[in-house]
């Protein structure tokens, strides 16, 4: 079975970076640059996992996250927060964050991290 990951993220390095890297593993990769965006891809594409930017020019991050697991597809899929600064365990459950990946980080690191959650 294909895993499925969708990066959300307005930085277009780490989406293009991530992009290359997960496909290069066999996973199956769609990016968004807004949190509209990554919530109209969501609903077509229901990824397992989304790698998700704690702060996007339109909506916050933990506001995506909520969003999304407020649909079938998103209960199941699990939501990783990707930000500059540490996430607090309360923000990371009230916006039912699987994990979190402090950025910046090593390409190599990020695949690792993705790979285990999708085990």
């Amino acid at each position: 079975m294909e895993r499925k990951v969708l990066i959300v993220d307005d930085d277009s390095e780490i989406c293009e970076l991530v992009s290359i890297a997960l496909r290069n593993r066999g996973i199956k990769v769609r990016a968004a640059m807004t949190g509209k965006e990554g919530i109209d891809e969501f609903n077509r594409f229901e990824p397992d996992l989304v790698l998700l930017d704690n702060r996007l020019p339109d909506l916050a991050g933990n506001e995506v996250a909520r969003m999304l697991k407020e649909t079938a597809a998103g209960k199941k899929a699990l939501i990783i927060a990707m930000s500059g600064v540490e996430i607090s365990q309360e923000e990371a459950d009230v916006a039912l964050y699987a994990g979190h990946i402090k950025k910046p980080f090593k390409l190599s690191d990020m695949v690792e991290y993705v790979k285990e959650y999708l085990k």
